[in-house]
């Protein structure tokens, strides 16, 4: 059996052995002098005592240092130990571990990326609801990765057309020149614009406006009128101009109703960014 003392100044606790159990002890921890007979005891099996010592120091932080042993005056095997499961406690350690302003660093920096990695990834969207925003976010795209982003760029546009007869092909009117104009206003025989889209660039195009002008044979304009790319039966997407990819090509049909002064015999067409609407 060994006997547990606790100091009556620190409360700290020790092992001593039974036989000295009536000696005067000095508290290795706090240095007080103190009576065997006057402090709180607890008579506790070696065995048991062993194992919750041997548990304690496998849990114990590899940075700790072990405390000095502690001597009695007449007992030079006095040394600190654990509480064997009473509500007694030993002092506890202090020490904190370190920590590394590297690693805290480190971690700003990957939150910082992964926002700013958000932000280009939903460009397209945020663009779309706060149009003032494109040209920041269209420079930024230009050299950073934005997936799905669509550039606005009337000059990357190849806008091509030729007047052909409606007798040939038909297609939804669309009034051209007056916009009041009534339907039973129209000409006999209304005439049809093919205006073709070509994006030659590498990157993807909203469809811009065109600006539509029907020419008499002095190259004069006879009617003209800035066209959506609904007009032509394109769809938006998002509530945003429609778009085409790179390198690709394609075409619609303007159907023209409204009633011209002279048969139109030539056909000027250019490209305006949608947000000129």
């Amino acid at each position: 059996m060994a006997r547990i003392l606790r100091c009556p100044a620190c409360g700290a606790l020790w092992r001593v052995d039974l036989e000295d159990a009536s000696a005067q002890l000095r508290c290795g921890e706090c240095g007080t002098v103190f009576a065997s007979a006057k402090a709180e005891t607890l008579d506790v099996d070696d065995e048991v005592l062993d194992e919750a010592l041997a548990r304690r120091t496998a849990s114990d932080d590899a940075e700790a240092t072990p405390e000095g042993d502690a001597a009695a005056d007449t007992s030079p095997d006095a040394a600190p130990t654990e509480d064997s499961g009473t509500d007694d406690t030993a002092p506890a350690s202090d020490a904190k571990p370190r920590s590394n302003p590297l690693w805290g660093l480190l971690g700003t920096v990957a939150v910082i990326g992964l926002a700013f990695g958000g932000v280009l990834w939903s460009a397209d969207a945020i663009v779309q609801s706060a149009p003032a925003l494109r040209p920041a976010f269209q420079a930024a795209c230009g050299t950073l990765p934005c997936p799905g982003f669509a550039w606005m760029d009337a000059k990357a546009w190849t806008v091509s057309g030729e007047i052909v007869d409606a007798a040939q092909i038909t297609a939804t009117p669309v009034p051209l020149g007056d916009p009041n104009a009534a339907a039973g206003d129209s000409q006999a025989t209304p005439l049809q614009v093919r205006i073709r889209f070509e994006n030659a660039t590498a990157r993807t195009l909203l469809l811009p406006l065109v600006e539509v002008k029907l020419l008499d044979a002095a190259g004069t304009p006879i009617a003209e009128r800035l066209v959506e790319p609904a007009d032509l039966g394109f769809a938006t997407v998002g509530g945003d101009a429609p778009r085409l990819a790179p390198q690709a090509r394609t075409e619609a049909l303007l159907t023209i109703t409204t009633p011209l002064p002279v048969k139109p015999t030539g056909l000027a067409l250019k490209a305006w960014d949608p947000q000129l609407r």
